[in-house]
């Protein structure tokens, strides 16, 4: 381990500390999105996946896996692959449970992780720590993914440039699959629980670190939503996320996956834009906005493995609200650069612990962690205090100031000339957001977002009536959106959540699908505002 200032200080690509913290990427979803996702989903939740214990002489899912025989537990995932876990259980009935996953490198047996989640136990917390399909420890059915192949490429490469063309032949890269892995840890964990005497529907949380961060922000996503009996997840920590802004990423120096991925488009580029269209579709950004949950994230200010802008863009879009997601900035995340960062990385684990306690209510426990001055809650456009009492040098000490931007968004509200519930998917809706992008560090579901806060608090210009007619729709087509609108969403109350979110393409897709009808994005918005009205 160098000492500070050392020459292993990972790169800032350019980026002063406030711009890395206030990076933001395209939340746009790829066209396939909403479709591979409902397929997907059909998948998986058509499984019922169950907690087994290992034994050296068992059969099926109960087999030991030479790879990591501390995988003392394992379940049945997407295609009937065996996933490996360890299974940490409190002394008495369990409070909730934590599902974790790793980093790309893994390589330590999952044993060796039992001391970072001993004080969670210790609170009356089970933990189940998987690997996702091919690495140790879930390597019976695919064996090892993450030996490199003959041209030196990785798990994150297998089946990403798959022949097969199509929204639904996705699923052959096994990046989606291990999110069916870590969907499906949480849902066996959750009926082990009850199995074992846990109150119903015990809360589910998920934990992930660097390439396990986007499979979290991927899991979380997809366990999104209100429906009676289905496993959601309460509550996420997030340390350096992963897997997400690839637009940006790919025209980054790349470390890690990132660096396997550029690879394989330089040596496949006649497969190049099924490439970027896959990543598209499972990038951490696009799925952030699905996250409701309340989320704790490191952050670095500097990082070359997981770039840090990247990490931060996958952060700010996270569709909690602003006052449900906290930040915890580190100096730099993978380097190993001193005693002080090493530091800040050990807090951060104290951190987690108190906020994944199910006895204590995250708002009060981050409300003592700010007040100590070591984290601060976000709000829509804001940005970190000081976390480290330095200067902002760029050198892990800095402290980005908050915005006051909403004179700037009332003047541009009122030039665009629609009201707040017809302007989402217009022309003048992207001219608004591109004269106060910048300024406001808010993506397009930030905007909005801001916009409603400022709307609900008698702080936008009155505008009269919207400028279009809304569709008119028979009663039973009517009925039929609002179900889909309260799956999403959990109530009626909840719809202006919806707007730039993954959930709203969805919707669409699936409105249309049903109905035969062909609405836009801007046709669906403005039936939605008007349900319940």
């Amino acid at each position: 381990m160098t000492a500070e200032g050392g020459s292993n200080i990972p790169d800032d690509f350019g980026y002063s500390p406030v711009m890395t913290l206030a990076h933001v990427g395209d939340p746009t979803p790829a066209p396939e999105h909403a479709l591979f996702w409902s397929a997907w989903r059909d998948r998986v939740v058509a499984e019922r996946p169950s907690l087994v214990e290992r034994a050296a002489d068992g059969l099926g899912p109960s087999q030991m896996d030479p790879s990591d025989e501390t995988a003392s537990h394992a379940f049945a995932s997407f295609g009937g692959v065996r996933i490996g876990a360890r299974l940490l259980m409190p002394s008495g009935t369990p409070r909730g449970g934590v599902v974790s996953t790793h980093g790309y490198a893994a390589s330590d047996p999952l044993e060796a992780r039992d001391r970072l989640f001993a004080p969670l136990v210790e609170r009356g917390v089970a933990v189940l720590n998987i690997r996702v399909r091919g690495f140790a420890g879930s390597r019976l059915d695919t064996g090892d993914l993450q030996e490199p192949d003959s041209a030196g490429l990785g798990w994150i490469t297998r089946g990403l440039d798959a022949e097969a063309a199509g929204p639904r032949e996705l699923i052959s890269w096994v990046y989606p699959q291990a999110v069916a892995d870590l969907v499906n840890a949480a849902r066996a964990l959750r009926w082990h629980l009850e199995a074992v005497g846990a109150e119903r529907d015990p809360p589910v949380m998920v934990h992930g670190e660097s390439f396990g961060g986007g499979l979290a922000i991927a899991a979380a996503a997809m366990l999104a939503g209100r429906e009676r009996g289905r496993t959601r997840a309460a509550r996420v920590v997030l340390a350096l996320p992963s897997m997400g802004d690839w637009p940006w990423r790919l025209t980054q120096p790349a470390q890690g996956a990132g660096a396997e991925v550029a690879r394989l488009i330089a040596a496949r580029p006649e497969r190049a834009e099924i490439i970027r269209t896959r990543l598209r579709v499972c990038d951490s950004v696009v799925l952030a906005s699905r996250v409701s949950a309340p989320v704790l994230c490191k952050l670095a200010l500097r990082d070359e493995v997981v770039p840090a802008p990247s990490a931060a863009a996958v952060f700010n879009a996270i569709g909690a609200d602003p006052g449900h997601r906290w930040r915890f900035v580190v100096p730099h995340g993978h380097a190993e650069t001193g005693l002080k960062n090493a530091r800040r990385h050990a807090e951060f684990e104290r951190c987690a612990a108190d906020f994944l306690d199910p006895s204590q209510e995250p708002g009060a426990v981050m409300a003592d962690w700010a007040a100590s001055g070591h984290i601060d809650p976000v709000g829509a456009g804001s940005e970190t205090g000081s976390l480290f009492g330095g200067d902002g040098d760029g050198d892990g000490d800095g402290a980005p100031a908050s915005d006051g931007v909403e004179g700037e968004l009332a003047r541009a509200y009122e030039a665009a000339g629609r009201t707040l519930d017809d302007l989402p998917y217009t022309d003048e809706f992207e001219q608004l957001y591109t004269s106060v992008a910048k300024a406001s560090n808010l993506d397009r579901r930030g905007v909005f977002h801001r916009l409603h806060n400022m709307r609900k608090a008698g702080r936008l210009p009155r505008l009269g009536r919207g400028a279009g007619k809304a569709t008119k729709l028979p009663p039973e087509e009517e009925a039929r959106l609002a179900e889909l609108v309260v799956g999403a969403v959990g109530s009626l109350g909840q719809r202006d959540r919806l707007p730039f979110t993954g959930e709203f393409d969805e919707i669409l897709e699936r409105f249309n699908t049903q109905t035969g009808r062909g609405l836009s994005r801007h046709d669906l918005w403005r039936l939605i505002a008007r349900l319940a009205k």
